[in-house]
Protein backbone atom coordinates (compact mmCIF):
# COMPACT_ATOMS: atom_id res chain seq x y z
CA UNK A 1 0.00 0.00 0.00
CA UNK A 2 2.91 2.65 0.71
CA UNK A 3 4.22 2.14 -2.98
CA UNK A 4 0.69 3.06 -4.15
CA UNK A 5 0.06 5.80 -2.14
CA UNK A 6 3.27 7.26 -3.51
CA UNK A 7 2.41 6.76 -6.68
CA UNK A 8 -1.02 8.87 -6.42
CA UNK A 9 1.03 11.41 -3.95
CA UNK A 10 3.63 11.66 -7.39
CA UNK A 11 0.35 12.08 -9.55
CA UNK A 12 -1.03 14.21 -7.70
CA UNK A 13 2.22 15.93 -7.20
CA UNK A 14 2.48 16.20 -10.81
CA UNK A 15 -0.86 17.41 -11.55
CA UNK A 16 -0.36 20.59 -9.18
CA UNK A 17 2.44 21.55 -10.85
CA UNK A 18 0.89 21.25 -14.69
CA UNK A 19 -2.08 23.33 -13.64
CA UNK A 20 0.50 26.06 -12.13
CA UNK A 21 2.50 26.51 -15.06
CA UNK A 22 -0.56 25.97 -16.90
CA UNK A 23 -1.92 29.36 -15.11
CA UNK A 24 1.44 31.11 -15.46
CA UNK A 25 1.33 30.31 -19.17
CA UNK A 26 -1.83 31.74 -20.23
CA UNK A 27 -1.65 34.40 -17.31
CA UNK A 28 1.68 35.08 -19.83
CA UNK A 29 -0.14 34.58 -22.75
CA UNK A 30 -2.30 37.59 -21.65
CA UNK A 31 -5.61 35.38 -21.20
CA UNK A 32 -8.18 37.58 -18.77
CA UNK A 33 -9.62 35.71 -15.95
CA UNK A 34 -13.29 37.00 -15.21
CA UNK A 35 -12.29 38.55 -11.95
CA UNK A 36 -10.82 41.31 -13.42
CA UNK A 37 -14.84 42.49 -13.12
CA UNK A 38 -16.46 42.97 -9.52
CA UNK A 39 -20.13 43.84 -8.98
CA UNK A 40 -20.29 46.40 -6.68
CA UNK A 41 -22.06 45.94 -3.68
CA UNK A 42 -23.24 50.05 -3.28
CA UNK A 43 -25.00 49.47 -6.53
CA UNK A 44 -25.00 46.22 -8.30
CA UNK A 45 -23.45 46.95 -11.04
CA UNK A 46 -20.31 45.43 -12.85
CA UNK A 47 -17.29 47.82 -12.57
CA UNK A 48 -13.63 47.00 -12.87
CA UNK A 49 -11.37 46.46 -9.43
CA UNK A 50 -11.39 50.16 -8.03
CA UNK A 51 -7.76 51.86 -7.43
CA UNK A 52 -5.99 48.67 -9.01
CA UNK A 53 -3.95 48.48 -11.75
CA UNK A 54 -4.76 45.25 -14.27
CA UNK A 55 -2.31 43.58 -17.06
CA UNK A 56 -3.82 42.82 -19.82
CA UNK A 57 -2.78 41.30 -23.09
CA UNK A 58 -4.17 40.38 -26.31
CA UNK A 59 -2.49 39.47 -30.11
CA UNK A 60 -1.77 42.98 -30.90
CA UNK A 61 -1.91 44.75 -27.97
CA UNK A 62 -1.12 44.58 -24.13
CA UNK A 63 -1.88 47.24 -21.86
CA UNK A 64 -2.19 47.85 -17.85
CA UNK A 65 -5.74 49.03 -16.91
CA UNK A 66 -5.48 51.78 -14.21
CA UNK A 67 -8.37 52.38 -12.15
CA UNK A 68 -10.04 54.80 -9.88
CA UNK A 69 -11.45 54.55 -6.27
CA UNK A 70 -14.77 53.99 -8.39
CA UNK A 71 -13.72 51.17 -10.67
CA UNK A 72 -13.42 52.68 -13.93
CA UNK A 73 -10.63 53.08 -16.62
CA UNK A 74 -9.73 56.94 -15.56
CA UNK A 75 -8.14 59.30 -13.44
CA UNK A 76 -9.92 60.16 -10.09
CA UNK A 77 -12.44 62.79 -10.29
CA UNK A 78 -13.63 64.76 -7.20
CA UNK A 79 -17.34 64.03 -6.09
CA UNK A 80 -17.67 67.77 -5.17
CA UNK A 81 -17.77 69.95 -8.40
CA UNK A 82 -15.65 73.23 -7.55
CA UNK A 83 -16.77 76.69 -9.20
CA UNK A 84 -15.48 77.66 -13.00
CA UNK A 85 -15.98 74.19 -14.01
CA UNK A 86 -17.55 72.75 -16.91
CA UNK A 87 -17.88 68.17 -16.60
CA UNK A 88 -18.91 66.04 -19.17
CA UNK A 89 -19.86 62.57 -18.22
CA UNK A 90 -19.13 60.38 -21.10
CA UNK A 91 -21.41 56.90 -20.61
CA UNK A 92 -21.06 53.88 -23.21
CA UNK A 93 -19.43 50.10 -23.79
CA UNK A 94 -16.06 49.02 -24.29
CA UNK A 95 -15.34 51.81 -26.39
CA UNK A 96 -15.83 54.30 -23.72
CA UNK A 97 -13.70 51.73 -20.75
CA UNK A 98 -10.97 51.87 -23.61
CA UNK A 99 -9.19 49.22 -21.79
CA UNK A 100 -6.54 48.84 -25.11
CA UNK A 101 -5.17 51.69 -24.45
CA UNK A 102 -3.36 54.07 -21.48
CA UNK A 103 -5.55 56.60 -19.55
CA UNK A 104 -3.56 59.27 -21.48
CA UNK A 105 -4.13 58.02 -24.57
CA UNK A 106 -7.93 57.31 -24.20
CA UNK A 107 -10.03 60.07 -25.79
CA UNK A 108 -11.78 60.90 -22.75
CA UNK A 109 -8.47 62.00 -21.46
CA UNK A 110 -7.38 63.51 -24.73
CA UNK A 111 -10.52 65.53 -25.27
CA UNK A 112 -10.06 66.97 -21.33
CA UNK A 113 -6.99 68.02 -22.22
CA UNK A 114 -8.01 69.94 -25.45
CA UNK A 115 -10.94 71.86 -23.77
CA UNK A 116 -8.09 72.91 -21.24
CA UNK A 117 -5.51 74.18 -23.58
CA UNK A 118 -8.16 76.54 -25.48
CA UNK A 119 -6.55 79.96 -25.22
CA UNK A 120 -9.87 81.86 -24.69
CA UNK A 121 -11.21 79.83 -22.26
CA UNK A 122 -12.93 80.75 -18.93
CA UNK A 123 -14.28 77.04 -17.50
CA UNK A 124 -11.68 74.15 -16.28
CA UNK A 125 -13.05 71.12 -17.67
CA UNK A 126 -13.59 67.62 -16.87
CA UNK A 127 -14.78 65.05 -19.32
CA UNK A 128 -14.94 61.52 -16.88
CA UNK A 129 -15.73 57.78 -18.72
CA UNK A 130 -17.84 55.72 -17.23
CA UNK A 131 -17.14 52.68 -19.87
CA UNK A 132 -17.82 49.18 -18.98
CA UNK A 133 -18.02 46.55 -21.66
CA UNK A 134 -20.65 44.58 -23.04
CA UNK A 135 -23.68 46.63 -22.55
CA UNK A 136 -26.45 48.85 -24.52
CA UNK A 137 -27.75 51.95 -24.37
CA UNK A 138 -30.46 50.41 -21.64
CA UNK A 139 -27.43 49.45 -18.98
CA UNK A 140 -25.90 52.94 -19.62
CA UNK A 141 -29.19 54.58 -17.99
CA UNK A 142 -28.09 52.30 -14.77
CA UNK A 143 -24.32 53.74 -15.24
CA UNK A 144 -25.53 57.33 -15.27
CA UNK A 145 -28.22 57.12 -12.95
CA UNK A 146 -25.38 55.17 -9.80
CA UNK A 147 -22.68 57.14 -11.06
CA UNK A 148 -22.51 59.90 -13.64
CA UNK A 149 -25.28 61.89 -12.18
CA UNK A 150 -23.40 62.13 -8.54
CA UNK A 151 -21.07 64.28 -10.15
CA UNK A 152 -23.54 66.68 -11.53
CA UNK A 153 -22.33 67.09 -15.14
CA UNK A 154 -23.29 70.34 -17.87
CA UNK A 155 -23.35 67.55 -20.27
CA UNK A 156 -23.71 64.16 -21.10
CA UNK A 157 -22.70 62.10 -23.67
CA UNK A 158 -24.41 58.63 -24.74
CA UNK A 159 -22.16 56.77 -26.82
CA UNK A 160 -23.96 54.31 -29.10
CA UNK A 161 -21.86 51.33 -30.80
CA UNK A 162 -23.10 49.02 -32.95
CA UNK A 163 -24.39 46.03 -31.03
CA UNK A 164 -26.28 48.53 -28.82
CA UNK A 165 -29.61 47.42 -30.47
CA UNK A 166 -29.47 43.87 -30.38
CA UNK A 167 -27.79 44.00 -26.82
CA UNK A 168 -30.77 46.35 -25.81
CA UNK A 169 -33.48 43.78 -27.80
CA UNK A 170 -32.17 40.77 -25.49
CA UNK A 171 -32.51 42.84 -22.17
CA UNK A 172 -35.82 42.07 -20.30
CA UNK A 173 -36.86 45.48 -20.58
CA UNK A 174 -39.77 46.76 -18.09
CA UNK A 175 -41.65 49.97 -19.01
CA UNK A 176 -43.90 51.98 -16.73
CA UNK A 177 -47.28 52.94 -18.40
CA UNK A 178 -45.43 56.40 -19.37
CA UNK A 179 -43.02 54.53 -21.32
CA UNK A 180 -40.12 54.73 -19.46
CA UNK A 181 -37.73 51.78 -18.51
CA UNK A 182 -38.06 51.01 -14.95
CA UNK A 183 -34.53 51.42 -13.44
CA UNK A 184 -34.10 49.23 -10.39
CA UNK A 185 -30.24 48.43 -9.38
CA UNK A 186 -30.28 44.51 -7.33
CA UNK A 187 -28.30 45.30 -4.88
CA UNK A 188 -26.11 42.17 -2.92
CA UNK A 189 -28.67 40.98 -0.45
CA UNK A 190 -27.53 39.04 2.54
CA UNK A 191 -25.94 35.78 2.23
CA UNK A 192 -25.90 32.46 4.78
CA UNK A 193 -22.99 30.84 6.00
CA UNK A 194 -23.12 28.29 3.13
CA UNK A 195 -23.77 30.61 0.40
CA UNK A 196 -20.71 32.82 1.53
CA UNK A 197 -18.52 29.65 1.34
CA UNK A 198 -19.85 29.17 -1.93
CA UNK A 199 -19.16 32.44 -3.67
CA UNK A 200 -15.75 32.45 -1.37
CA UNK A 201 -14.57 29.04 -3.97
CA UNK A 202 -16.63 30.74 -6.92
CA UNK A 203 -14.90 34.12 -6.24
CA UNK A 204 -11.66 32.15 -5.97
CA UNK A 205 -12.05 29.92 -9.01
CA UNK A 206 -12.79 33.01 -10.99
CA UNK A 207 -9.54 34.47 -10.40
CA UNK A 208 -7.84 31.54 -12.25
CA UNK A 209 -7.16 32.10 -15.93
CA UNK A 210 -6.87 28.49 -16.36
CA UNK A 211 -10.49 27.38 -14.85
CA UNK A 212 -12.23 30.67 -16.63
CA UNK A 213 -10.06 29.58 -20.08
CA UNK A 214 -11.59 25.68 -19.79
CA UNK A 215 -15.10 27.16 -19.26
CA UNK A 216 -15.31 29.20 -22.34
CA UNK A 217 -13.96 26.37 -24.41
CA UNK A 218 -16.64 24.06 -23.00
CA UNK A 219 -19.38 26.63 -23.66
CA UNK A 220 -18.18 27.06 -26.82
CA UNK A 221 -18.03 23.39 -27.27
CA UNK A 222 -21.51 22.53 -25.71
CA UNK A 223 -23.55 25.30 -27.99
CA UNK A 224 -21.49 23.36 -31.23
CA UNK A 225 -23.04 20.41 -30.18
CA UNK A 226 -26.51 21.50 -29.69
CA UNK A 227 -26.12 23.42 -32.85
CA UNK A 228 -26.95 26.88 -31.32
CA UNK A 229 -25.55 30.08 -31.95
CA UNK A 230 -25.28 32.58 -29.14
CA UNK A 231 -26.93 35.69 -29.68
CA UNK A 232 -28.88 35.19 -33.18
CA UNK A 233 -28.62 38.57 -35.15
CA UNK A 234 -31.92 39.67 -35.46
CA UNK A 235 -30.90 41.77 -38.77
CA UNK A 236 -32.41 39.28 -40.77
CA UNK A 237 -36.48 39.25 -39.42
CA UNK A 238 -37.76 43.06 -40.17
CA UNK A 239 -40.19 42.56 -37.29
CA UNK A 240 -37.62 41.86 -34.72
CA UNK A 241 -35.48 45.12 -36.33
CA UNK A 242 -38.52 47.06 -35.79
CA UNK A 243 -39.41 46.21 -32.25
CA UNK A 244 -35.97 46.88 -31.38
CA UNK A 245 -35.98 50.29 -32.77
CA UNK A 246 -39.25 51.31 -30.68
CA UNK A 247 -37.51 49.66 -27.57
CA UNK A 248 -34.41 52.07 -28.27
CA UNK A 249 -36.26 55.01 -29.17
CA UNK A 250 -38.11 54.96 -25.78
CA UNK A 251 -34.33 53.95 -24.28
CA UNK A 252 -32.98 57.35 -25.37
CA UNK A 253 -35.63 59.63 -25.07
CA UNK A 254 -35.48 58.37 -21.38
CA UNK A 255 -31.86 59.13 -21.33
CA UNK A 256 -32.48 62.47 -22.55
CA UNK A 257 -35.22 63.35 -20.19
CA UNK A 258 -33.38 61.86 -17.61
CA UNK A 259 -30.20 64.09 -18.24
CA UNK A 260 -32.30 67.36 -18.46
CA UNK A 261 -34.28 66.78 -15.52
CA UNK A 262 -31.03 67.35 -13.86
CA UNK A 263 -30.22 70.22 -15.65
CA UNK A 264 -27.69 68.78 -17.91
CA UNK A 265 -27.60 68.86 -21.32
CA UNK A 266 -27.73 65.70 -23.60
CA UNK A 267 -25.51 64.52 -26.57
CA UNK A 268 -25.93 61.36 -28.56
CA UNK A 269 -22.81 60.33 -29.87
CA UNK A 270 -23.10 57.52 -32.59
CA UNK A 271 -19.59 55.88 -32.28
CA UNK A 272 -17.08 54.99 -35.52
CA UNK A 273 -15.90 51.20 -36.06
CA UNK A 274 -14.09 49.11 -38.60
CA UNK A 275 -16.86 49.58 -41.19
CA UNK A 276 -15.47 52.95 -42.20
CA UNK A 277 -12.25 51.16 -43.66
CA UNK A 278 -14.72 50.27 -46.49
CA UNK A 279 -15.73 54.10 -47.11
CA UNK A 280 -19.81 53.36 -46.40
CA UNK A 281 -21.62 56.66 -46.96
CA UNK A 282 -23.71 56.54 -44.10
CA UNK A 283 -25.17 53.79 -42.22
CA UNK A 284 -28.94 52.39 -41.47
CA UNK A 285 -28.03 53.33 -37.80
CA UNK A 286 -27.00 56.83 -38.05
CA UNK A 287 -30.77 57.24 -40.12
CA UNK A 288 -32.74 55.89 -37.54
CA UNK A 289 -30.60 57.83 -34.66
CA UNK A 290 -31.29 60.77 -36.27
CA UNK A 291 -34.98 60.67 -36.74
CA UNK A 292 -34.94 59.64 -32.79
CA UNK A 293 -32.80 62.49 -32.24
CA UNK A 294 -34.67 65.53 -34.01
CA UNK A 295 -38.41 63.39 -32.25
CA UNK A 296 -36.82 63.94 -29.42
CA UNK A 297 -35.14 67.35 -29.56
CA UNK A 298 -31.64 66.42 -28.64
CA UNK A 299 -28.07 66.73 -30.09
CA UNK A 300 -26.55 63.87 -31.96
CA UNK A 301 -23.41 63.30 -33.83
CA UNK A 302 -22.44 60.79 -36.21
CA UNK A 303 -18.47 59.88 -35.75
CA UNK A 304 -18.66 57.90 -39.20
CA UNK A 305 -18.02 60.29 -41.72
CA UNK A 306 -15.66 61.93 -39.73
CA UNK A 307 -13.64 58.39 -39.74
CA UNK A 308 -13.56 57.74 -43.02
CA UNK A 309 -12.80 61.26 -44.15
CA UNK A 310 -9.93 60.65 -41.72
CA UNK A 311 -8.76 57.54 -42.91
CA UNK A 312 -9.12 58.28 -46.96
CA UNK A 313 -6.53 61.54 -46.10
CA UNK A 314 -4.73 59.69 -43.67
CA UNK A 315 -4.84 56.02 -44.21
CA UNK A 316 -3.78 55.20 -40.77
CA UNK A 317 -5.61 52.29 -38.99
CA UNK A 318 -7.97 53.23 -36.23
CA UNK A 319 -8.58 50.07 -34.67
CA UNK A 320 -6.91 47.22 -32.96
CA UNK A 321 -6.60 44.07 -36.16
CA UNK A 322 -7.29 41.08 -33.68
CA UNK A 323 -9.58 43.80 -31.14
CA UNK A 324 -11.61 45.83 -33.32
CA UNK A 325 -11.73 48.48 -30.53
CA UNK A 326 -9.76 51.71 -31.14
CA UNK A 327 -6.20 52.13 -31.13
CA UNK A 328 -4.07 55.56 -29.92
CA UNK A 329 -4.94 56.99 -33.40
CA UNK A 330 -9.11 56.15 -33.28
CA UNK A 331 -8.82 57.97 -29.51
CA UNK A 332 -6.98 60.69 -31.07
CA UNK A 333 -10.10 61.11 -34.10
CA UNK A 334 -12.48 60.85 -31.31
CA UNK A 335 -11.15 63.55 -28.83
CA UNK A 336 -10.64 65.86 -32.01
CA UNK A 337 -14.05 65.51 -33.79
CA UNK A 338 -15.83 65.78 -30.84
CA UNK A 339 -13.94 68.43 -29.58
CA UNK A 340 -14.89 70.82 -33.17
CA UNK A 341 -18.39 69.66 -32.49
CA UNK A 342 -19.31 70.91 -28.81
CA UNK A 343 -17.83 73.96 -29.67
CA UNK A 344 -19.66 74.88 -33.55
CA UNK A 345 -22.84 73.32 -31.92
CA UNK A 346 -22.38 75.58 -28.37
CA UNK A 347 -22.59 72.63 -26.30
CA UNK A 348 -19.73 73.61 -24.30
CA UNK A 349 -19.09 76.83 -22.39
CA UNK A 350 -16.15 78.88 -23.26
Amino acid sequence: MTGLYKKISLVLVGLLIAIFFSEVFLRFLGFPASSIYRVDEKTGLLTFKPDSSIYIRSECFSNVIKTNSLGFHSKEYNLEKTAGVFRIAVIGDSFIEASQVPIEKTFAYLLEKKLNNQTDKQYSYEVMPFGISSHGTYKSLFYLKAYALDFKPDLVIAAYSLNDLEDDFREMIQFNEYGQPVLEISLVEYKSVIQTVEAFFKKNLRKSVLVTTLRKEILQLKSKLEKKTINTPISDDPEKINQAWETEEKLLTSFNNIVKNSSSKFLLASLADARAYDFMGGTEEAKRLKLIADHSTFDYFDLMPVFIEKYVSEKSDFTWPCDGHWNETGNQWVAEALLDYLISSNLIKK
